[in-house]
């Protein structure tokens, strides 16, 4: 006999939501979390298509505790 699995829940932490209601919803609706990003030409970079993330990660969170995560942890607190 297999162990059995038990999914609790659903997360997600994109650029088109920080929800999987809000994602869904945009997939359906057909909208992409690509933005086409300003670049800097005072610095020779051109604008460029990108994600668009408009909240930052870990933005709740104390300062040295949020400096114990890379950003990979960070999105993985945030779907949670």
């Amino acid at each position: 006999m297999r162990d059995a699995v038990w999914i609790t829940g659903l997360g997600a932490c994109c650029a088109l939501g920080q929800d999987a209601e809000t994602v869904a919803d945009a997939l359906e609706q057909g909208r992409s979390g690509v933005r086409l990003q300003p670049g800097d030409a005072a610095h020779g970079v051109a604008p460029f298509p990108a994600a668009a993330v408009e909240t930052a990660l870990g933005a709740a969170m104390p300062p040295a505790q949020r400096n114990l995560y890379d950003r990979h942890g960070l999105m993985a607190l945030q779907a949670a």
